[in-house]
């Protein structure tokens, strides 16, 4: 059916768990094919390999999720990471990335990664443009939130939701973002508050910054 709309430049599927089926295969004959959404969308790993393969190289916008059942979605943001070479804008909202390998895509600028649980690849690349970065999280070390910050060395405004009983490498990488010049820091216990503002002392650059107490977590 997807192959007869030859002329779709954008898709958004909703809501489709595992036990349901979708010709997720013909989308990769959509020749203007340029923005995806997968709005709690399941696919089976050898589908979206193909998808990747098949389309990647075209997208400039990706957003998908699937956070239902604890699932671990490490493989399927690697194949984004590794096919989608020119995207401009990613939105990943999953519950579990492990080793997370970064891979340079030197077009992408706005990143959105809401995860409940991360961990990076030490052999990560630096994304090198990407100037927007919203890092949500529930539960990651210090040395992530570093890793990360590490490696969005132009980074201009950031939005970062998390909790953490130790800030010191997150705080010591903020340092080095000489180019940041607006932070939105979301906490949830009294005990972040410390955290955040040693944060923004670090923050040198930064000339609009704003601290929220979200009490629902």
């Amino acid at each position: 059916m997807l192959s007869n709309l030859s002329n779709l430049k954008t898709i958004k599927i909703k809501n489709l768990d595992f036990h349901e089926s979708f010709d997720f295969l013909s989308m990769g004959l959509l020749s203007f094919l340029t923005k995806i959404n997968f709005d709690q969308v399941f696919m089976q790993e050898d589908d979206f390999r193909f998808l990747m393969e098949s389309i990647g190289k075209k997208l400039a916008q990706f957003t998908i999720s699937y956070y239902r059942y604890e699932h671990d979605a490490s493989f399927y943001l690697q194949e984004i990471f590794n096919k989608c070479t020119n995207l401009k804008s990613l939105d990943v909202d999953f519950a579990i990335i492990k080793d997370l390998k970064l891979v340079n895509i030197p077009s992408l600028k706005d990143f959105i990664l809401n995860v409940k649980r991360i961990t990076f690849d030490k052999s990560s690349e630096r994304l090198e443009n990407v100037e927007n970065l919203k890092f949500h999280v529930k539960f990651a070390l210090d040395k992530e939130f570093a890793h990360l910050l590490h490696f969005c060395p132009l980074l201009r405004n950031l939005n970062l939701t998390c909790t953490y009983n130790e800030s010191y490498l997150t705080s010591k990488a903020f340092k080095n973002l000489k180019y940041l010049k607006k932070l939105n820091l979301v906490i949830y216990y009294d005990k972040d508050f410390l955290n955040a503002v040693d944060i923004v002392t670090k923050s040198q650059t930064c000339i609009d910054f704003t601290i929220i107490r979200n009490f629902r977590h």
